[in-house]
């Protein structure tokens, strides 16, 4: 079961491993996670690192607050056994990624972001930090997150819709195991909400 998920983006990596190696951010970190414990089984949880992919993206601000008609969808999705990580990334990506560009006119999203899963040592680090076990999904590849407005989902309707539906549909089985996978729809509580400019990881799928 997938109570709410957290997100927290950095500007920069090496500012993220700079402030992990200080005490006082060390501690405070253990502190959140040692309140969080009441209400969080760690076992069956688990952090990771990704950067995000655009796919989808318009002018309009993107929020899915309880004070807008917008939900933010949430997904989990795990490769399937024969294909690595990089393998599953790069269909992802190439093939679906745009796929959803081709339909974005039926699509009733604003925007539909790609979190790519990647590698840290920094990554490991942090885990170890805190304490806990954690589930640690080596078959996720990451997150798709996208923000929909439901005043417009009751439009999607018909013989085009329908088969566009179908066509995502196939193409996620080709590099998603959907049986072992985990979406859900969400509403967004913004804590911190600075702009954002970040550059390019050292290496294709490691941060290191």
């Amino acid at each position: 079961m997938l109570d709410y998920v957290v997100k927290v983006l950095t500007n920069d990596l090496a500012e993220f491993k700079t402030g992990m190696a200080k005490g006082d951010v060390a501690e405070a970190l253990k502190a959140i996670a040692a309140a969080e414990t009441d209400w969080i089984d760690c076992s069956r949880s688990d952090y990771w690192f990704t950067i995000d992919i655009p796919q989808v993206f318009t002018d309009k601000h993107c929020t899915a607050t309880w004070e807008t008609t917008n939900l933010k969808i949430f997904y989990v999705p795990r490769r399937h056994e024969h294909l690595s990580l990089q393998e599953a990334q790069l269909h992802w990506c190439s093939c679906h990624g745009a796929m959803a560009r081709e339909f974005v006119e039926f699509l009733p999203s604003h925007k539909y972001v790609q979190g790519h899963r990647i590698e840290s040592k920094v990554y490991q680090d942090f885990k170890a930090l805190l304490g806990t076990e954690f589930e640690n999904v080596d078959a996720m590849i990451g997150q798709a997150e996208a923000w929909i407005d439901r005043s417009a989902v009751t439009s999607l309707q018909g013989p085009e819709a329908e088969r566009m539906m179908g066509m995502l549909v196939e193409d996620i089985a080709l590099f998603v195991e959907s049986e072992v996978s985990h979406i859900f729809a969400a509403k967004e509580h913004r804590i911190l909400n600075r702009p954002l400019m970040t550059g390019a990881v050292p290496g294709l799928f490691n941060a290191d």
